[in-house]
């Protein structure tokens, strides 16, 4: 993977992608999709956790009540409520690569994108998305022990 690119997007939406050489030598562009997305935080190497880089080094995953996660869903939750809404059922995902960034996102769902599906079959992300429809999903504990 080369590379790596994270933009937000119109309608609380995030786009975080990269580009590879497929199995003829040409550039694909490929990533994920995040969508009802609340919050996003980047953090480079310099700052990056030796917990933040065992739990997400190069895949995707679910971290479960997070601190982050418990506020901005209390906020959340109060103004959905103000505004006679359902509240959204956040998750707090995470994904690091080579020598960063960390990619932190509080979102509702998320999705693969892809040119080519044999480029997404040989990304191993999308590997690990096929095998699991989930992401793999970490306590907080897990985050911090050995």
């Amino acid at each position: 993977m080369d590379r790596i690119t994270f933009k937000p997007l119109v309608g609380r939406r995030c786009e975080l992608s990269f580009v590879a050489d497929d199995s003829v030598g040409r550039e694909i562009r490929a990533g994920l999709l995040f969508d009802g997305v609340e919050a996003y935080k980047c953090t480079y190497m310099s700052s990056l956790s030796v917990e933040m880089i065992r739990a997400a080094y190069g895949r995707l995953v679910r971290l479960e009540q997070t601190p982050w996660l418990g506020e901005v869903s209390g906020r959340s939750a109060r103004h959905y409520e103000i505004a006679k809404q359902p509240p959204r059922r956040l998750q707090h995902l995470m994904i690091c690569f080579d020598d960063g960034p960390c990619y932190e996102i509080l979102c509702v769902s998320f999705g693969p994108f892809g040119c080519e599906q044999d480029f997404m079959e040989q990304s191993k992300l999308r590997r690990n998305a096929k095998e699991r429809a989930e992401p793999e999903t970490l306590t907080e504990r897990e985050t911090t022990n050995d």
